[in-house]
């Protein structure tokens, strides 16, 4: 679970309920709200929503109807009517928690920070027993550069309560997986690739793991920490349990570990046909008054690349084209460990400049996921420039990547995969005029829309090593 990419592996430990009961009105649609329920665990979301919406008619008020139809509209992309839903729930049982924690969560998939740490701030004063509004404060108040309150939020909250049992909601007996995760971030982001319909998953926050407790029932073992650089101790925990079970496993840590930024960096200048940035990792005190021998001294020139340790997904990323912009920059980082990292000069030209391409492997396969084109060198397909090049960029990629990408650069990747050897992970890159693939980064941290063909290539995956 990540506090540093937005979803982690995907949820926070503990339980959306809030320990105490909520003051119920009369429930004179029991019957509805069972098939409501039924109908959201089925897949049925459209006929759920309705469902709710009759329980909300008939028994206005409703807690538990309001509450599950807030989460439904957040799951289907309705995400300004999940909020005001919430907001009524909160309105309605004003001494009740978890619709505050509720909100907490939507602001920070949001990334809206401070409204997110308000909210689970209030789940908190209601609940000071609600772990799992600790756990989220812990991951704001990282996201903040708050070291010390996210340390002991994240202490009160993942100590007291380290595992989550997300059921399977099909009808078969589902595959039990055992989803090993940091609480301190640095993780795949796998709960939107594992369908509820196939996987009981059971998440366990591997550094909070009591070593004498037995782990939860499992047939397949699934590592979510996967950041190299910033989740050592949550990977030595994992590799521990990974060992004390001694079930298969998807992505093992000895070979994440191989997977940090410079040691990628390092390890994919000796693959044919690819171009890196050089990168170095060193202290803000290293960019202050003596930043420019630093720069210097490592043989870089500026412009340079400024980025915090453990954060992606663009957070705490930043061009500096001086050494002034250089101190600055650091002193907005989080953390007290930077990259700096080589600005390589993009080969096009034109009102937008800056390409990107993100495949995955998986198993042993490319997949395509997306292209963007943009005007700003920080690229990502969500903020990319909207116009029909891009889009039209994006369409080709999809459909016959080695087409739009060449048979030089599709050799690249492939050398590239077998030198990472993951069972799941990423490649973000562009392709030089020559066919030279320079990559922007490869781990296994990515985030990536549940695509049909990436879920069934999970899920192939995941059986194959049962």
């Amino acid at each position: 679970m990540s506090n540093r990419s937005k979803g982690g592996a995907g949820t926070e430990m503990g339980t959306n309920m809030d320990g105490h009961t909520p003051p119920q009105p009369d429930d004179t649609a029991a019957d509805m709200m069972q098939e409501a329920v039924r109908l959201e665990r089925s897949g049925a979301w459209d006929a759920a929503r309705q469902r709710y919406w009759s329980v909300l008619q008939a028994n206005p008020g409703h807690y538990r109807a309001l509450m599950n139809l807030a989460d439904l509209l957040r799951k289907t992309g309705y995400r300004s009517a999940a909020r005001l839903t919430w907001q009524e729930a909160a309105r309605l049982y004003p001494g009740l928690g978890e619709p505050w924690l509720a909100l907490g969560h939507l602001e920070r998939e949001e990334e809206a920070w401070q409204l997110s740490r308000t909210a689970y701030e209030n789940a908190i004063a209601r609940n000071p027993a609600l772990w799992t509004a600790h756990q989220g404060l812990a991951y704001v108040l990282d996201a903040l550069g708050e070291a010390q309150g996210a340390a002991h939020h994240r202490d009160l909250g993942f100590t007291a309560q380290p595992h989550i049992t997300i059921p399977g909601a099909g009808t078969g007996t589902p595959i039990r997986v055992l989803l090993l995760a940091s609480a301190t971030g640095g993780d795949t982001p796998w709960l939107g690739l594992l369908d509820s319909g196939q996987y009981q998953v059971e998440i366990v926050a591997s550094e909070y793991w009591p070593p004498a407790r037995r782990l939860p029932p499992h047939d397949v073992i699934v590592n979510a920490v996967s950041d190299a650089d910033a989740a050592w101790s949550a990977m030595d925990a994992a590799e521990s349990l990974a060992g004390v079970s001694g079930r298969p496993i998807v992505n093992p840590p000895a070979l994440l570990r191989e997977t940090g930024r410079h040691t990628v960096a390092e390890r994919l200048k000796r693959v044919p046909g690819v171009e890196t940035a050089r990168i170095i990792r060193c202290s803000k005190t290293a960019l202050g008054d003596d930043g420019l021998e630093t720069i210097t001294g490592a043989g870089f020139q500026f412009p340079v690349l400024v980025r915090a340790v453990g954060h992606h997904t663009g957070r705490y990323f930043e061009r500096a084209d001086d050494v002034g912009r250089l101190s600055e920059a650091a002193s907005r980082m989080s953390g007290e460990e930077l990259w700096i990292v080589e600005w390589l000069e993009t080969p096009h030209h034109g009102d937008t400049p800056y390409r990107k391409y993100r495949v995955m492997m998986i198993d042993g396969r490319l997949y395509p996921v997306h292209a963007a084109w943009s005007r700003d060198w920080k690229v990502h397909y969500f903020s990319r420039t909207a116009s029909p090049a891009s889009q039209m960029l994006h369409e080709r990629f999809l459909q016959d990547m080695p087409g739009q990408v060449g048979p030089r650069a599709m050799e690249a990747l492939e050398a590239i995969q077998q030198e990472l050897h993951l069972d799941y992970g990423g490649i973000d890159f562009d392709v030089l005029p020559d066919g030279t693939v320079r990559v922007f980064e490869a781990n296994a941290t990515m985030v990536v829309p549940p695509q049909p063909i990436i879920l069934s290539a999970v899920s192939d995956l995941i059986r194959s090593r049962i």
